[in-house]
């Protein structure tokens, strides 16, 4: 029972992530891609939320019962690894300055 519970709150929570990281690409990502601050590490971040929006859906709409399973420990992985690469990201995010000679 505590886990339909759980993976209700997963999903309200992932809802209000999706929004937010619909408001950071335009606000964030862009600015920061601009100045050239932080680029491998941000691609990294965005590749592992699409890699977690994909691996959702996978896990919630994929027909095959042999698919589902290798999405849903994808998703466990990435989702696991995400809050320790976020924290780097912004590590060296603070520490990286714009790159001014490729302008």
């Amino acid at each position: 029972m505590a886990s339909a519970y759980l993976l209700m709150i997963h999903g309200g929570a992932a809802m209000v992530v999706l929004m937010m990281f619909g408001a950071l690409v335009p606000l964030h990502v862009q600015r920061a891609w601009r100045s050239q601050r932080n680029r491998v590490m941000g691609a990294i971040m965005l590749t592992c939320n699409a890699v977690l929006i994909i691996t959702s859906f996978g896990i919630y709409y994929a027909g095959s019962e042999a698919l589902r399973p290798w999405m849903s420990n994808i998703h466990i992985g990435v989702g696991l690894c995400l809050p320790i690469l976020l924290l780097i990201h912004i590590v060296m995010g603070r520490r990286s300055t714009p790159d001014y000679s490729r302008s």
